[in-house]
């Protein structure tokens, strides 16, 4: 009796002893004997692969011959790339630390305006090239100390064309005209006014009698021309011109012209003189010559109805 497949099979082995025809498995053995791992590359298609590393990585038995592959990453350095552990705010703020990386959240953190300072003044000092003892690279004595004076000024509103003044231990802003009263300055118009010591029933008919002053501290000059018609009926007594803008307090001569011919001289006296006496309002109007004593003007001098022009020029002193 001839046996059936199944019995072939079961006579032969077949199916405890050979393994049924695969192509998977036809590839696998066609492999050369290499230490490796087989990787599928295809369809009924395998190879032998192992694993190595490209630095910083590092792979230990990359073929797997010799147990499972190890891959390590070389630590970092200032030379080479590799695995960098992170440093802490704390690490940071230290700087001492050679192999820890730092972020930049670390630095925003901790890294406060103080700890600038604390590093700043590590290497302050002369010659360390830090200015932080320097203003725009001057030292304290290139700028003005403090200064109550220049304080007071510098808070005073700045106003075009004014002028600082110290008033009562303090500073003002002041107008040019408020600048040269506080000194002392005063410029005007005067009335010249022509008198007799003994008035009577003398009149004037004035046709010019206007002069000006100008008065700084205690020093007046004052300058004028009087033009007047006497009428002198009873008058008497010394020529006077009244209306001194300032009472002197010390006597003074002042400079007087006479420009027309109706003045009548004494005897070798030819020029006229203005004397301001101390206390007294008016300037005495007097007449001297070569040789001879000077004597005051008088009603005798001049002519009833004429034209007398006299100039007066000089300066006298106040008491304030």
């Amino acid at each position: 009796m001839i046996p059936t497949e199944a019995g072939w099979r079961e006579k032969l082995g077949l199916d405890t002893t050979f393994q049924p025809l695969d192509a998977d498995l036809t590839a696998v053995a066609a492999l050369a004997a290499t230490a490796g791992m087989v990787s599928r590359t295809g369809a009924d298609a395998f190879a032998v692969r192992t694993i190595a590393g490209t630095s910083p990585v590092q792979v230990a038995n990359g073929s797997g011959s010799a147990g499972a592959p190890t891959i390590s990453v070389d630590a970092s350095t200032t030379l080479a790339s590799g695995i960098v552990e992170l440093a802490t705010s704390a690490e940071t703020i230290t700087g001492t630390d050679t192999v820890r990386a730092v972020t930049p959240a670390g630095l925003a953190a901790t890294y406060t305006a103080a700890d600038v300072l604390a590093k700043l003044l590590t290497v302050d000092g002369s010659g360390s090239g830090l200015d932080a003892d320097l203003l725009d690279g001057n030292s304290s004595a290139a700028f003005q100390p403090i200064d109550a004076d220049l304080t007071a000024i510098a808070g005073l509103t700045a106003t075009t064309n004014n002028f600082l003044v110290s008033v009562a231990s303090a500073w003002a802003s002041r107008t040019p005209a408020q600048a040269l009263a506080s000194l002392g300055y005063e410029a005007g118009i005067w009335t010249m006014a022509p008198g007799f010591t003994t008035p009577g029933t003398s009149s004037w008919s004035t046709a010019s009698d206007t002069g000006v002053y100008i008065k700084f501290a205690r020093q007046v000059w004052i300058s004028g021309t009087l033009t007047t018609t006497p009428t002198i009926g009873t008058g008497s007594g010394s020529l006077q011109i009244s209306g001194l803008p300032f009472t002197p307090d010390a006597s003074s001569i002042l400079g007087v012209g006479g420009t027309d011919a109706n003045w009548t001289w004494s005897a070798g006296r030819t020029m006229l003189e203005g004397l301001v006496q101390s206390s007294i309002t008016y300037i005495l109007l007097r007449q001297s010559g070569s040789a001879v004593a000077v004597s005051n003007l008088s009603a005798s001098n001049m002519a009833t109805g004429l034209a007398h022009t006299v100039r007066v020029a000089g300066t006298y002193r106040v008491a304030s």
